[in-house]
């Protein structure tokens, strides 16, 4: 299914042709619900982690050095550090990766999954196809259906908000000659998370092809 913005539509609201991208499971929240699609905490901060906070106030005066953390992360997933790009936050990874690949003839994003990677490739003015998943197959991923010359393909892994953790092997089978893919991520031991059997990682390893990733861990 290719669905392309309605002439003049704001990029990621609603489209004559399409769901509203800006909408989240907050907005649904009514009497007697609690509200678990954002990580929002009542209560005030527990002391370990105010404490921390509070000691480092005197330092905020100056820009961090992110040197060891894209040290730590390049050592996580076995890559240089300078292929390492650290985002304010996934969001601005998604309109970074939308603005940069400019040449893009048919990027894909797999859905259920969180809409901004989608807003943010429209925004940048890509006409998106869908992928939708089948949820009486459990939401697996099917690489077939996703098509052969697609070359941008987006996937949430673990899924927000079906909580599927898709096999590594899916994921591999994605890659393509001169394409690139790329795969939101949360933590991978969070609660409720349904891993399939035979799949212990959700990356796959020993990647020789284009890749681009950006972690909301």
């Amino acid at each position: 299914m290719r669905v392309l913005p309605a002439p003049g539509a704001v990029p990621g609201r609603a489209h004559d042709d399409g769901p509203d991208l800006g909408h989240h499971g907050d907005a649904e929240v009514g009497a007697g619900l609690v509200d678990l699609a954002v990580n929002v905490r009542r209560a005030p901060l527990p002391d370990w982690l105010a404490d921390p906070i509070t000691a480092a106030l005197g330092e905020l005066a100056a820009y961090p050095d992110p040197a060891p953390a894209r040290a730590a992360v390049a050592a996580r997933h076995g890559r240089p550090a300078e292929e390492v790009l650290l985002t304010a936050g996934a969001a601005e990874a998604f309109v970074l990766l939308a603005r940069a690949l400019t040449g893009l003839r048919r990027p894909v994003v797999v859905h259920p999954q969180f809409t901004e990677p989608e807003a943010a490739l429209r925004a940048a003015g890509h006409e998106v196809e869908r992928v939708l998943l089948d949820p009486t197959e459990d939401f697996r991923l099917d690489p077939a259906r996703v098509p052969e010359d697609a070359d941008l393909v987006v996937v949430g892994n673990p899924t927000n908000p079906t909580s599927v953790l898709h096999p590594a092997a899916a994921l591999a089978a994605l890659a393509r000659p001169a394409a690139y893919w790329s795969s939101t991520r949360r933590s991978p031991t969070r609660p409720g998370l349904r891993a399939y059997p035979g799949n212990p990682s959700p990356w796959p390893a020993g990647a020789t092809y284009p890749a681009c990733w950006w972690c909301a861990a």
